[in-house]
């Protein structure tokens, strides 16, 4: 499948209509994602946001050059975070999530790598990286109740659910 999904990626970038995920090492905390033109329904023109984590508990991101508020998030989950704002956009556009491309510094990368890099270019303490583990855990379990959500302090609590609202589909 793995193939597959690489031949069609391909196709994509030929033909100027990926969904594209970009870091640049000169300015390490700003993510670029785009998503083409698209004339079926729903019709975008295009979408080019740019995230960019400046303050330690909030992302500030900017629509096709236009400043958006600010989404409330610590450092430590800012990956968690970017992601599932494309992951619901790719769901309301109908774009796969399999078929975004990764590059950093303009050259291709897989998920995998893309995401490590820009995890080391957070450079969390050992509290940030604890906290960040407890979030992952929680995000890969099934959807939690609000009993068990309070054996988490409010941070882990609001941060939980804020991704799990950003990934719904609407």
């Amino acid at each position: 499948m793995t193939k597959k999904i690489d031949q069609i990626k391909r196709l994509l970038r030929k033909h100027n209509y990926e969904v594209y995920v970009e870091i640049n090492s000169a300015s390490l905390c700003k993510i670029r994602s785009f998503f083409p033109e698209r004339k079926e329904p729903p019709v975008l023109d295009f979408l080019s946001i740019v995230y960019s984590l400046e303050k330690e508990d909030s992302v500030s991101f900017t629509l096709n050059g236009e400043n958006n508020d600010d989404i409330p998030c610590k450092k430590y989950i800012f990956d968690e975070v970017i992601f599932a704002d494309i992951g619901r956009l790719c769901d309301f556009y109908g774009y796969s999530i399999e078929l975004v491309g990764f590059y950093i510094d303009g050259e291709i990368a897989d998920e995998k790598t893309f995401r490590e890099f820009l995890l080391s270019s957070l450079k969390l303490n050992k509290k940030q990286t604890k906290r960040r583990e407890i979030m992952l855990e929680l995000l890969q379990s099934p959807a939690l109740t609000e009993d068990q959500l309070d054996l988490f302090g409010d941070e882990i609590q609001t941060q939980y659910l804020m991704i799990q609202k950003m990934s719904e589909i609407h």
